[in-house]
């Protein structure tokens, strides 16, 4: 049967998407999973649904968490109630290909790397519409290398941050007591990994060169569109975490995180355009404060951005453009 798997899903007001997404995961061809479903006390039937799950599914467990907590929280009682040997996380808007957990548990016991990550599909449905693939470009299906040296190509590819493209050992987790810091709302996960990481030894990196994972952006609700409230420092801080762990000197870490100040204006300043809980005038105050020389100039650009994507998604929509 081989090793257990436990599988953490917060939920939050997903009635419509988490049957699909257990689905997807009782349907795949490892069968030896527990799939950990932690409730939030959402407004909508997503409690009741999780209950339902839990009755056809021997392998389902579901969790409440006492008040709305926000998802590390609810990953956290993930973490404490958790049986497996081996530990992964699945978003309750996503779903995952057959092979999902089998191509980690195969890849795993051939290497013994130090970390997994497989590629993925992103769906956008909220701004544009769009189905893009992250991945190693066309490299071999499994590669293995050195992970030190692949970090920052992975983070830049957007192949680094993400948890639920991944593979932990739940031993290093329960041995050092590591859970996701709840103070924070924006790179939470990246913080657990950076954590997980500078427990365990080694540096070798297997990447699974397939897309078995499906992000779905699909609610205007979601953390992206109500960004804004979040601490400009606190990106900036998992990636100086980073850089500490790839031995950077103090000059080198000075002289990255310079740049990247930068470029986190530039994605700041676009999620906060796409804030669907905010009106023109607080974007446009919240982004001229990014950076008090060019914060106008990037208003402006972002501003004539997310104009064209409204238009683009409009024109989609009566069949004008595909």
């Amino acid at each position: 049967m081989g090793n257990k798997v436990s599988i953490i899903i917060p939920v939050y007001c997903a009635e419509s998407t988490i049957e699909k997404c257990v689905n997807s995961l009782t349907q795949g061809i490892y069968s030896n999973i527990e799939i950990i479903l932690v409730e939030d006390c959402s407004s909508d039937n997503s409690w009741k649904v999780c209950l339902k799950l839990q009755e056809q599914y021997s392998c389902v467990k579901a969790y409440q968490n006492p008040k709305n907590s926000g998802p590390s929280a609810a990953r956290n009682l993930g973490l404490e109630v958790m049986t497996g040997e081996y530990l992964m996380f699945v978003d309750s808007d996503d779903w995952v290909e057959a092979d999902y957990v089998s191509s980690f548990i195969e890849a795993y016991q051939k290497y013994q790397p130090t970390i997994i990550a497989c590629g993925y599909i992103n769906h956008d449905e909220v701004q544009n519409a769009a189905t893009d693939y992250f991945g190693w470009g066309n490299a071999e299906t499994v590669a293995v290398k050195s992970l030190k040296n692949e970090l920052l190509p992975m983070y830049h590819g957007r192949l680094l941050q993400q948890i639920w493209n991944k593979l932990f050992l739940a031993d290093i987790i329960r041995e050092n007591h590591l859970s996701f810091d709840t103070e924070i709302h924006m790179g939470e996960d990246f913080r657990f990994l950076l954590s997980y990481l500078e427990h365990i030894s080694g540096d070798k990196l297997v990447q699974i060169n397939k897309p078995l994972y499906h992000y779905i952006r699909c609610s205007g609700n979601s953390l992206m569109s109500q960004f804004g409230r979040e601490k400009f420092d606190e990106p900036l801080k998992n990636l100086e975490r980073l850089y500490t762990y790839l031995g950077m000197s103090a000059e080198e870490k000075e002289g990255k995180l310079e740049k990247d100040r930068k470029e986190q204006c530039e994605l700041w300043a676009y999620l906060i355009m796409h804030n669907m809980g905010m009106k023109n005038k607080e974007k446009k105050k919240m982004i001229v404060a990014l950076d008090m020389q060019n914060g106008q100039k990037l208003y402006r650009k972002n501003k004539i951005l997310y104009d064209k994507e409204r238009i683009m998604v409009f024109l989609k929509r009566i069949g004008i453009c595909k």
